[in-house]
């Protein structure tokens, strides 16, 4: 897998954008201790965003190393894997029909007879049992695993 240029664009994009709001801070910072205020005090800090809260920068040779350790496997090697392993899994044949890209992508879990949304929804509730004949169908899934 290969990080789209789009995502490469919005991770530089953010990151313009989070220095931006460091200069920004850093100049609000100065104003008020020139103004008397003690912004090292922790009432000050306390008005400032907590930094579990606030939106950092990206690495985007990070994110490019860890799609690169993701590693493509069959369907047929998912049954394989230890019950409980997280699978990506992608609909990529030709008759895959949802409405809604985000639902041809997920992580899923593997269990004993198939694999299943991590977490399900109302709207993220595709299953992928082993007794179906996908391939048949045109309806190819590509799975990866960390």
């Amino acid at each position: 897998m290969e990080l789209p240029k789009y995502i490469q664009k919005k991770i530089e994009m953010q990151n313009r954008l989070i220095s931006k709001a460091e200069q920004l801070e850093l100049e609000i910072d100065s104003w008020c201790d020139k103004n008397g205020i003690d912004i090292y005090s922790r009432e000050y800090q306390q008005c400032k965003a907590n930094s579990e809260e606030a939106v950092g920068s990206i690495d985007k040779s990070l994110v490019e190393r860890l799609l690169k350790k993701m590693k493509r496997i069959g369907f047929s090697d998912v049954q394989k894997l230890e019950n409980g392993t997280r699978v990506y899994v992608e609909c990529v044949g030709s008759e895959w029909y949802f409405s809604d890209e985000r639902n041809y992508k997920s992580w899923n879990i593997k269990q004993e007879d198939g694999l299943y949304y991590e977490i399900e929804t109302k709207d993220n509730t595709i299953s992928f049992p082993y007794n179906y004949d996908y391939n048949g169908n045109r309806m190819e899934i590509a799975c990866y695993i960390e």
